[in-house]
């Protein structure tokens, strides 16, 4: 009797740090680890140490503690300003993503880091690499928690009888953006499967002036037009309502892997082998490899551009996916009969 209440005596008690990235999906790949430590302690408290925006991600989070922003500063002051707000607390866990040294100097019975160019880590996808500093049988799982309030603003857009297409055509880097005026040729109302869809159109506000000639070829009585108009939770929660997800390799492509949405993804200098979105139904396009010497990239990039990617060959990605759709709905029908 008294040993089982000392034990939930320290479940309840037991605090962890998690310090993770600032860039959106390298947030939400982390939480392939984040995943598996609740799993083992789903009654811990989590303080989490993150970018500004991403932190909205985990508003929702049941073992919630504190969120801290980490708004970066010069010289890195502002990891001299994270050690004073947490020096004098005692972690059971300290998980460090971000920095090499700074969980020497906190207070932890058990500290995790991560070292990306460890050689157990070459030629894994970087969510393998995460979620492999917890070793553990569980699945590797990407998810976001928002706050509850957030699904409950967004609308009831989509009736369940037809699809909903979601489209992210931007990215943080012009390596990484197919061109807007391909997005245009992929006539996506036309598409096969896609007469009756309902759209929308995701990004951040500084991008609406870029793509609001690829919304206007969208059928505007089935296009929703959310550029600029959701918080990352909001964004995330569409997606979760979203049929297919089509963009560049972005923050968002992730976001939809973490809800579960099918995903088309279009690469090119950057490494999908690393970074593809984590997801079980996922399509990867790819532009054929150049000579390197022909292009200004660093080392590290692969030698592609991403605009020599054609609309027909994201059309046909398109066309596939939505007919795997149409025949898992159909099985779902089938099964609830």
């Amino acid at each position: 009797m008294l040993t089982s209440f000392f034990v939930s005596i320290s479940i309840v008690i037991m605090r962890i740090l998690f310090i993770t990235f600032t860039n959106i999906g390298d947030v939400v790949i982390s939480t392939a680890l984040l995943d598996r430590v609740l799993a083992d302690y789903p009654d811990a408290t989590v303080d989490i140490v993150g970018g500004k925006g991403a932190l909205a991600l985990f508003e929702g989070l049941p073992q919630k503690g504190e969120l801290i922003p980490l708004v970066k500063q010069k010289k890195h002051m502002h990891y001299i300003d994270l050690y004073h707000k947490l020096k004098n607390i005692n972690y059971d866990i300290i998980i460090d993503l971000r920095t090499p040294l700074l969980r020497y100097f906190l207070k932890g019975k058990k500290k995790i880091g991560y070292n990306h160019q460890s050689r157990k880590n070459i030629g894994k996808h970087k969510a393998e690499q995460i979620a492999s500093l917890w070793p553990s049988e569980r699945e590797i799982n990407l998810t976001c928690w928002p706050d509850e309030k957030v699904e409950s603003k967004i609308a009831d857009f989509c009736p369940p009888d037809r699809l909903l297409v979601a489209i992210a055509p931007t990215a943080n880097w012009i390596g990484k953006q197919w061109p807007q005026s391909y997005f245009n040729k992929l006539n996506l109302g036309e598409i096969n499967g896609l007469e009756n869809a309902l759209f929308i159109v995701l990004g951040a506000a500084h991008e609406h002036n870029t793509v609001k000639d690829f919304i206007k070829s969208l059928p505007q009585d089935r296009t929703k037009d959310l550029v600029g108009r959701t918080t990352l939770p909001e964004a995330y929660s569409w997606l979760k309502k979203a049929d297919l997800f089509v963009g560049n390799d972005s923050g968002l492509a992730h976001l939809a892997a973490a809800a579960q949405t099918p995903t088309i993804t279009l690469f090119g200098p950057t490494n999908e082998n690393l970074y593809a979105p984590w997801c079980r139904c996922g399509q990867v396009i790819t532009p054929e490899k150049r000579a390197r010497a022909d292009l200004n990239l660093e080392e590290v990039a692969q030698p592609r551009l991403i605009t020599d990617i054609s609309p027909m060959e994201v059309v046909s990605a398109i066309d596939m996916a939505v007919q795997n759709i149409e025949n898992t709905n159909e099985l779902k029908k089938r099964a609830a009969c």
